[in-house]
């Protein structure tokens, strides 16, 4: 079975792209829009199809023969930029790949409402997913194509920079939480792998949008465990309070306070200050008093709370509440998958620097 990879080169990609090569059941065509990007992918063994699936010359015949099409691929830029970009990658795919192949967009579980209160809006990324998701289910429709979305959690993996927080908090023995038995939202890059092998072997659950996350969830205690075990090294859990949603009123204060912050941000412009400080001077001498009071009080407060500063979360991932998630079937649980010989990063998957993909 071939299975085409857009946006090899990217991070999660490139790692998932490697432990897919592996595979005997599978002709992985990892693609990457510059042979600067895929210079990793090339060392590590594996060829490479360059080329933009923008490119309406060349998207036909990156995805040629292809049984799965799974795009990583994403646009940066402007938020108007970004946008239009991604759009135009997931026409271009519905448009060239092959009429029976599988589609399999990737997204992310940061498209739903922050559980954490520390958001007003959705970032312009986010946003960008969220565009593109329902762009590609209405393709789908249209088009009657086989579409799975896998919105992705936290990603970890042997290449993944978060698994690096993880590994520095181990070996400094102590590891500072909220809550260990809280359900997380990470993704281990074999339980991406898995996914992938799954719909491309038809074991899979019927086409749709799927939460991707570990199989079945792991608690962040599971979580640090498991990378301890690794590197056999011992080390406790701290508490760092408990975080859980904060409910309306909470999250409602939350947002003015991130709006008070971005005023005073504002207002702290040289320009706009002496707008502001001309304006006061117009105002009765009580009110001048009184603001000026009012600002030596919380000037002071901050100083007071930089004596005492809160206990830093090294990682912020924990911060955010365990999702409700809807997992996509048929597939092995996650630390089956972790164990699977084909799911090892180890030697490179072939020669180094083998020749570009035609």
């Amino acid at each position: 079975m071939r299975m085409v990879i857009l946006g090899a080169n990217g991070q999660v990609g490139a790692e998932v792209s490697l432990l897919l090569a592996q595979s005997p059941e599978l002709e992985v065509r990892a693609v990457s829009r510059t042979r600067g990007g895929s210079a990793f992918l090339r060392y590590s063994g594996l060829p490479v199809l360059h080329g933009d699936i923008a490119d309406p010359a060349r998207a036909a015949a990156m995805m040629e023969g292809a049984n799965v099409v799974a795009s990583f691929a994403l646009a940066i830029g402007t938020p108007a930029v970004s946008i239009a970009k991604n759009a135009e990658i997931i026409e271009r795919i519905f448009r060239h790949a092959p009429p029976d192949a599988v589609i399999v967009f990737f997204s992310t579980i940061a498209v739903y409402d922050r559980k954490d209160g520390s958001g007003v809006f959705r970032s312009p990324y986010e946003q960008s997913k969220l565009k593109t998701e329902k762009l590609a289910l209405k393709l789908a429709a249209a088009a009657k194509r086989t579409l799975y979305i896998l919105r992705l959690g936290h990603v970890a993996g042997d290449l993944q920079g978060i698994n690096s927080i993880w590994l520095g908090e181990i070996k400094s023995g102590t590891v500072r939480l909220p809550d260990p038995e809280r359900a997380s939202n990470v993704t281990h890059t074999a339980a991406i792998a898995e996914a992938l092998l799954a719909i491309a072997q038809g074991r899979a659950g019927p086409p749709g949008l799927y939460d991707l996350v570990n199989s079945p969830q792991w608690t962040w205690r599971e979580i640090y465990e498991h990378e301890a075990s690794k590197l056999g090294a011992p080390f406790v859990f701290e508490s760092a309070g408990a975080a859980g949603r904060p409910g309306l009123a909470a999250r409602t204060l939350g947002r003015l306070r991130q709006t008070a912050v971005a005023l005073r941000g504002v207002a702290a412009q040289p320009k706009v200050r002496q707008i502001l400080e001309r304006g006061l001077a117009l105002l009765p001498v009580a009110f001048n008093e009184g603001a000026k009071a009012k600002y030596s009080v919380n000037r002071m407060r901050g100083e007071i709370a930089a004596l005492n500063p809160p206990v830093e979360i090294t990682n912020s991932a924990a911060l955010w509440a365990g999702l409700p998630v809807k997992l996509l079937p048929g597939v092995r649980t996650t630390r089956e998958a972790l164990a699977l010989p084909e799911f090892q990063l180890g030697d490179p998957v072939g020669p180094r620097w083998p020749a570009d993909l035609p």
